[in-house]
């Protein structure tokens, strides 16, 4: 070989034993060259090894060696003379032997990652040709990145059933099974015992999560106050304010306010009281899926009755008509009160109600327009509290998004939607995340300018909180370094 490259598969891939490994930028700065073409001369050379071992297959056809019986790869160093690596002579036997099959990829094989090297295996053919064991043994990584609060067991042999190619041959399972266990032990972070595979705990919950077992448990909604006493009974070592309570709640998705009521369920409760949303949420499900798409009063006064107590027809039309964006209307038909979509055109019979607030509600366009301004001049969407107009704005874009994913919307109206969404979508920031982050950008900025006067009590109590969630790493992933900066700062002043 020429010298550059016996170099490289000396120092840099892991051919031979007791050479000295090198990192990849020392061999890169000895010869000159880019660490890429040092990648390239070395996956070369693997390449060119196997175009010469093939070559010579047909010398080797009754050439055998116990390849399966213990620490065989070095029995046959010993009786050749010569100082390969054990991936090196799996590799070998792979190429010259149709009766194994190899798993793994040499080209990372031969090299080490973080000082871990790699291993490849050898596994006989004709257990290769009826169990899928690539399937498997990504079956078993997946199972190990599952996040998990609680250790899990998984029987090792049950777990094999499932990958035969065929039918299931009993007779080979044990075989297959302490094959399994060889890549198992190296390869998955888990306990074999047993039989059983068992994977620890990797997880704490965080308080959204603690908060939806809670509901769940309770099997009914729940108010603040009775999830914050719930939660310092469950867990009451784990510090929360009761108004922290309400933020965790907003970061978990599977919990839905129960209107306006205080109180809270679950998104996978879709009957009876304990069904989330609210009532204009109801009354547009009821309408839509209504042959007509207009409801008689009294009957949308039941259909919502079936989700929301004690309600009552005066208290629905006041509520529907109310709505920013002027969806609902009022109509008449022989003396009867129905709730219709202003969208919609009806037949003549059914007469609409004039609303006298109908000039200061605004069009459709309009909203948008303010909606544009206000993303443009805040860099977020509105939120649902805020002053001035920004309630109502969030009440018309979260309208908007309900009728576009419902399809319910004109072809203009949906261009428009689709520009917004598109152009000012990385600006969605729930509200929580929003203020975590202003108060970091505050506090940063105070500590930077060494302002430490200017730090306020709600500072502190932020501070005191987000170190202890960094602490027991409950912050979420973006929030991580940022605080870790922000303690640096900090401790450096």
């Amino acid at each position: 070989m020429p010298e550059r490259e016996y170099k490289i598969v000396g120092e840099y891939l892991l051919v031979l034993r007791g050479g000295t490994e090198k990192e990849l930028d020392d061999i890169a700065n000895e010869l000159s060259l880019t660490r890429e073409r040092i990648r390239q001369l070395a996956n070369k050379q693997i390449n060119t090894f196997e175009g010469l071992i093939n070559s010579w297959k047909g010398l080797l056809v009754d050439y055998h060696y116990p390849i399966f019986e213990k620490d065989a790869w070095l029995t046959m160093c010993e009786r050749e003379g010569v100082a390969f690596t054990q991936n090196f002579v799996k590799w070998l036997i792979s190429l010259v032997d149709d009766t194994v099959h190899l798993i793994g990829d040499p080209i990372s094989a031969f090299k080490t990652y973080h000082g871990r090297i790699k291993p490849l295996y050898l596994m006989p053919k004709r257990l290769y040709d009826i169990f899928d064991i690539h399937s498997f043994i990504e079956h078993i990584n997946n199972l190990a990145s599952e996040k998990r609060y609680e250790e899990e067991r998984y029987n090792l042999r049950e777990l094999i059933y499932n990958f035969f190619r065929g039918r299931v041959l009993f007779e080979i399972v044990e075989e297959l099974e302490d094959f399994a266990r060889r890549i198992i032990d190296y390869e998955v972070d888990c306990l074999l015992y047993e039989g059983d595979l068992i994977f620890r705990a990797n997880a704490v919950k965080n308080a959204p999560e603690i908060i939806e077992d809670i509901i769940r448990a309770n099997g009914d909604v729940m108010s603040l106050d009775e999830i914050y006493s719930k939660y310092k009974e469950l867990y009451p070592l784990k510090e929360i304010a009761p108004k922290n309570v309400r933020a965790s709640i907003h970061q978990n998705k599977n919990i839905k306010p129960l209107g306006r009521s205080g109180r809270y369920t679950l998104s996978e409760w879709k009957d009876g009281y304990a069904r989330g949303g609210t009532i204009r949420e109801f009354a547009y499900e009821c309408i839509v899926n209504s042959p007509a798409k207009i409801v008689r009063i009294d009957a949308l006064c039941e259909y919502i009755s079936q989700f929301r107590k004690d309600v009552e027809e005066d208290s629905i039309q006041s509520n529907l008509l109310a709505e920013a964006s002027g969806k609902f209307g009022l109509y008449f038909y022989d003396g009867e009160r129905y709730i219709g979509l202003t969208s919609v055109q009806y037949d003549d019979c059914y007469i609409a109600a004039i609303n006298d607030e109908s000039s200061e509600r605004r069009s459709t366009k309009q909203s948008y327009t303010l909606l544009e301004n206000f993303i443009v001049e805040h860099k977020r969407f509105p939120f649902s509290s805020g002053p001035d107009d920004e309630p109502r704005l969030y009440r018309f874009w979260y309208n908007q998004t309900y009728c576009y994913t419902h399809g319910d919307i004109d072809a203009e109206n949906k261009q428009i939607y689709d520009y917004i969404n598109t152009k000012y979508g990385h600006y969605k920031v729930s509200q929580c995340d929003y203020i975590w982050h202003r108060t970091f950008i505050e506090l940063r900025d105070l500590v930077k300018q060494q302002c430490f006067g200017e730090i306020k009590n709600r500072h502190n109590k932020w501070l005191l909180q987000n170190a202890e969630l960094y602490k027991n790493k409950q912050l979420a992933e973006w929030q991580e370094p940022l605080f870790k900066e922000l303690i640096q700062l900090i401790m450096l002043d």
